[in-house]
């Protein structure tokens, strides 16, 4: 599917940074997995993407996100993706989606399976349990910031060499 395809699809143009990444830069970035820093409290830390893409229409057919206003466009071997948000209140955010729904889980959970757990997972659980995350519409609580643009997520990521 076209980048114009899509546009067709949600009714409006996507960020020119986003069809210029696309047209221009992604060639070269093929085959590489990167790490990118989350910019708000997670219970997982840094995150990590190993693809970006332009969906195909049978992947925009069964996202369970579009309709809600998230457009999937990359994704990583654990199942979690890259939703760039085609909604008016925050169009062109990019947000980093974790399909383990760690927010759900108790604090014991992250305990019991990590016992050597991240500084910044215990400040968010320390947050949690102090009712200082910041609020989450419904539906929307495991998907987390990674950038205000397009151009300001690309520039956090950073190359992983396995």
């Amino acid at each position: 599917m076209s980048l114009k395809q899509i546009e067709e699809l949600i009714g409006r143009e996507l960020p020119e940074e986003l069809k210029t990444y696309f047209s221009v830069d992604y060639e070269k970035n093929v085959g590489f997995s990167y790490s990118f820093p989350i910019k708000e409290p997670s219970p997982f830390g840094e995150a990590v993407v190993d693809e970006l893409f332009v969906p195909s229409a049978e992947y925009l057919a069964s996202d369970e996100f579009l309709e809600s206003g998230m457009l999937c466009i990359g994704n990583n071997i654990f199942g979690n993706g890259v939703f760039l948000s085609i909604k008016d209140d925050d169009f062109g955010f990019v947000y980093y989606w974790d399909h383990e729904h760690r927010c759900f889980w108790e604090d014991e959970m992250f305990y019991n399976m990590f016992p050597n757990l991240d500084e910044n997972i215990i400040r968010y659980l320390e947050s949690r349990k102090k009712g200082k995350l910041p609020d989450k519409v419904a539906g929307y609580e495991s998907f987390y910031l990674a950038g205000e643009s397009i151009t300001e997520f690309l520039s956090s990521l950073s190359s992983i060499e396995y």
